[in-house]
C-alpha cells in the first residue's frame, strides 16, 4: 500500500510548526549549555511542565482549577529552591533554557 499524502493545509497548519517549536527548543538549550552548568539546565528544564498546563489554560484546551494552579505553584517553588545558590548562576543561560522549556511546553 502506498502512504496516504498529507494534505499541504494540514502539512503547514500541524507539521511545520511542531518542527520549528523542535528545532527552537533543541538550539536554545544547545546555547543556554554555553552559559549554565548541565545541573543547572536540568533543573529549570524540568520547568517545562509548567510551561505545557500554561499553554493549554491559554489556548483553552483545559481550564484552570485551583488544584492545577497549586501544582503549579509548588513545581515553581521547588525550582527555585532547587537553583536557589546556583554559584555559577547566568543571567543569559537561564533566559535561553527557560525559552527552551517554553517551546518544548507550546509544542
Amino acid at each position: 500500500q502506498e502512504p496516504k499524502k498529507i494534505d499541504r493545509k494540514v502539512y503547514f497548519l500541524f507539521a511545520v510548526p511542531i518542527g520549528l517549536l523542535t528545532a527552537f527548543d533543541v538550539l536554545l538549550s544547545n546555547a543556554s549549555l554555553m552559559f549554565i552548568t548541565v545541573t543547572f539546565y536540568t533543573i529549570i528544564k524540568t520547568g517545562a511542565l509548567m510551561w505545557t498546563l500554561l499553554w493549554t489554560v491559554l489556548l483553552k484546551l483545559e481550564a484552570l482549577t485551583f488544584l492545577k494552579s497549586a501544582v503549579i505553584t509548588f513545581i515553581c517553588l521547588g525550582l527555585s529552591m532547587a537553583s536557589w545558590g546556583e554559584i555559577e548562576f547566568s543571567t543569559v543561560g537561564f533566559l535561553l533554557v527557560s525559552g527552551a522549556g517554553c517551546m518544548g511546553g507550546l509544542r
